[in-house]
Formats: C-alpha cells, structure tokens, sequence
C-alpha cells in the first residue's frame, strides 16, 4: 500500500525503504497534437509515463464527464422551470379574460327572431342615461296616484337614486302632510310631463375620473342639471277643474358603480342625486274639456260617429 501510494506521489522506493524522488520527467503536448477528451489523453499518455500522470488522468476520464452531465442536466431542466412558469402564466390569462360575446336577439309574438346582433358594450357616462335616469327621478318624486301600492312603489325607485342630502331633503318634504302622497291620492292624481332636462356648465360630475375615461364626453359631464317640467292635478270628485302647474329644480349628482343586485335593479348606472332643489314658477287652471278623461265619465272618451240603429239602416 504504500508503494502504491509513494508511485501516485512520484516518489519511488529505494532499497532501503525510503523514497527517492522520480527519475522520470513530465510528458509535455504540444499544443497542436493535446487530446481533446480525458479517454484519449489517459490512451495517448506512453507506457513509461509516470503513474500520478495516469491516475490523473483516469480522474479525469471518470469524474470529469459526471461533473460536465450534471451540469447539463441542471441547464436543461432551469430552462423547463422557466417554460412551465410562462405556460402556467399564459394559462392563468386566458382564465380570467372572458370570451363569451352576448347577442341580443328580437322575437315576435311567436318566437320568432326578427334581428339578432352582438350586444355592444354601454359607456360608462352616456349623457342620454343620465337624462332618461333625472327625468325618472323628478316624475316618480312628483307624481301622485290612488293606488297604495304604485305609489310605494314610485317612491321606492325615486329613493334608489337619492344620496344622503337628497334623502334628506325628501324625508323632510315627505313628512309634511301636505306633500304626503298617500294623503293626497286619495283626493286627486298628480300626472308630470317633463319638458327638459339641461346640463348646468360647472365643474365636472364626481365619479368620473379625468384620465382613464371611455370618451371626453364622459370626463366632461357636468354634475348640476336643470330640469323643468309640468304638473297637472286631476280632482277625484266630479265638478273640478284640473291644474295645471309649471315646475324648475335644479339636481346636483355624482356616479358610483352599484356593487350589488338590488342596485345594480334599481340604479344600474349608479347615478345618486346629492342635493334637490325646486320650485313652482306658474299656476292655472284648465277647462276640463281640453283633455281626455276630465270632468264627467266618459267624457273625451272616442264616441262612434253613428248609432247602431243607423249603421244597420245604412246597411
């Protein structure tokens, strides 16, 4: 054993035992004719070579292809991780994009499509909304009728876009007994008609942010409007005369989104009504005559222009 270890240090053993340094000298490649792998230099290395350069050699030719397969293995498989991490990412954005188009399809009384398209998306603060929405708001505030439950519900809908100073300007109105439509309906209808519904110049309406905005328009819708309108009061009893009365207010709103399914029901614009302003502007009264359904039963109603005895005589 430790001759073999004195030859893999150079030294061999002399006759005493002790070890003498090797005689044999170092075998030198030229540079041009140097063995390109480990195999062909331990093969091309002479017999009379000395044993630690063919060892080292043979440590070469063993471990140093192990070495060089790990660490290919190692590239091959941080290069999968990193397809695996694109893939998974991919995947998880084509997850959470939608690709469902919707179709709004017309049908007749029998079922049958009459015109059928993509459903295009809404803008967010289209001014024609904004004006249906106000304009429903003033009549379902104003309007007075003889059915409890229609007027429940007309109040219902009026309080689904009013933010907290509206409603507490309605709640005050409300209480007063004069303007307690419960009260009032059973003493007369209340029908409005509005006339306009004008955006005031001012600063913009709150909620509308002014980058990020689907269109300029939407940035630039204003937060007051004016709106007019008028109201006709219709007596129950037989003998009055209806009045007809002209109205202004002044409506100051912001937008927020509705987050559930009753708001999104009764306000799907998201459109709240912060301060209500209003008042009358001129009274009179109207002939009874001048509209259908006024004064006696029946009257204004469409009358037939003949008899059935004449229609049978002129038969």
């Amino acid at each position: 054993m430790q001759h073999a270890i004195r030859r893999m240090l150079g030294r061999a053993p002399s006759s005493n035992g002790t070890c003498a340094p090797s005689t044999h000298a170092e075998v030198a490649y030229p540079p041009e004719s140097a063995p390109t792998n480990h195999a062909a230099a331990v093969a091309a290395l002479p017999t009379a070579a000395p044993p630690h350069l063919r060892g080292r050699a043979e440590f070469d030719s063993v471990f140093g292809d192990l070495a060089r397969g790990k660490r290919n293995w190692q590239l091959v498989a941080f290069g999968a991780l990193g397809v695996s991490g694109l893939l998974a990412g991919g995947l998880v954005t084509l997850a959470t994009q939608s690709r469902i188009t919707p179709y709004v399809v017309e049908v007749d009384r029998l079922g049958r499509a009459q015109a059928f398209g993509p459903a295009e998306r809404l803008r967010l603060t289209d001014q024609r909304v904004v004006t249906s929405q106000l304009a429903a708001f003033v009549r379902d505030v104003r309007a007075v009728v003889g059915d409890a439950a229609v007027q429940a519900d007309l109040v219902r809908r009026a309080y689904a876009y009013a933010d907290q100073g509206a409603a507490s300007f309605l709640n005050v109105y409300f209480t007063d007994t004069a303007n307690d439509p419960r009260l009032l309906g059973r003493e007369h209808t209340r029908l409005v008609e509005i006339t306009s519904v004008l955006p005031v110049p001012g600063p913009p309406m709150p909620g509308v942010p002014a980058s990020g905005a689907r269109d300029q328009e939407a940035a630039r819708l204003p937060a007051t409007w004016k709106v007019s309108w008028t109201e006709t009061t219709i007596p129950r009893g037989l003998g009055g005369a209806p009045v007809v009365s002209a109205w202004e207010g002044y409506l100051t709103t912001r937008l927020a989104p509705p987050a559930d399914a009753e708001r999104i029901t009764l306000n799907p614009l998201g459109l709240y009504v912060t301060s209500v302003t209003w008042t009358r502007l001129s009274v009179r009264e109207a002939a009874p005559a001048s509209a259908p359904g006024w004064g006696a039963p029946g009257a204004g109603m469409n009358q037939p222009d003949t008899t059935p005895a004449q229609q049978e005589g002129a038969r």
